[in-house]
């Protein structure tokens, strides 16, 4: 008899913030992600495991693990999408009007 089992792994975008890399060091957009992790039996997603939360580095690429807490904290800080899209509106509209 076959047992056929695997794991499924699917990020979700939550937020892009600016931070310090962990790894090069560099200030720049860091985009955080959830990843939620189930094992599938015979292709039927069957046991969930616990969520992890990982930023990457929009400069060198890289992608470390952070806590839980350290997720909501970041998410928390990161501005919302209405707010960026006002900043982006004012910004044009001020480029246009120069």
């Amino acid at each position: 008899m076959f047992v056929i089992f695997g794991l499924q792994r699917k990020p979700q975008h939550l937020a892009s913030i600016s931070s310090m890399c962990a790894v090069c060091q560099v200030r720049d957009r860091q985009e955080l992600f959830s990843v939620r992790t189930r094992v599938r039996l015979f292709f039927v997603p069957a046991v969930p495991l616990p969520t992890t939360y990982r930023t990457t580095c929009a400069e060198c690429r890289s992608s470390v693990t952070v806590s839980a807490e350290k997720a909501d904290m970041l998410l928390a800080n990161a501005p919302r999408a209405d707010e960026r899209a006002s900043t982006e509106v004012l910004a044009a509209e001020g480029s246009a009007a120069a």
